[in-house]
């Protein structure tokens, strides 16, 4: 069966070999800045925020095909960003979409840029 460390020794990004797989874990981190370029950038498969200020961000990066799942555990609603020039969901470029306080968004891609979000009720 492949395994991440496959994916990553034919040349894929650790993380995004990560994600495909569902591993890569991140606990306790804030969401930081209020716009795409202050944006924390989520740099593992699953991501709980336990810190989110007043209009605290996240960026999705270009990676090519990748899975990415985040928790807003904090006080505040968290904007979750494209990567520069991206689209979630098939909305405006670089337009964020918003994860309310207490829910999951899952993150997919095909192709790095344009993101397919499915956020928790």
């Amino acid at each position: 069966m492949a395994r991440a460390s496959s994916l990553v020794a034919a040349g894929m990004h650790t993380t995004a070999a990560n994600a495909v797989f569902g591993t890569g874990q991140s606990t306790g981190q804030i969401a930081n800045g209020t716009t795409q370029a202050a944006a924390t950038p989520i740099l593992a498969g699953v991501v709980v925020f336990s810190t989110v200020g007043v209009g605290g961000s996240v960026v999705l990066r270009n990676e090519g095909a990748a899975r990415m799942t985040v928790l807003n555990a904090g006080a505040n609603i968290m904007s979750a960003f494209p990567p520069l020039t991206g689209t979630i969901n098939a909305g405006t470029v670089n337009a964020a979409v918003p994860v309310p306080v207490g829910r999951v968004a899952s993150f997919l891609t095909i192709d790095g840029l344009n993101w397919y979000a499915t956020i928790s009720a």
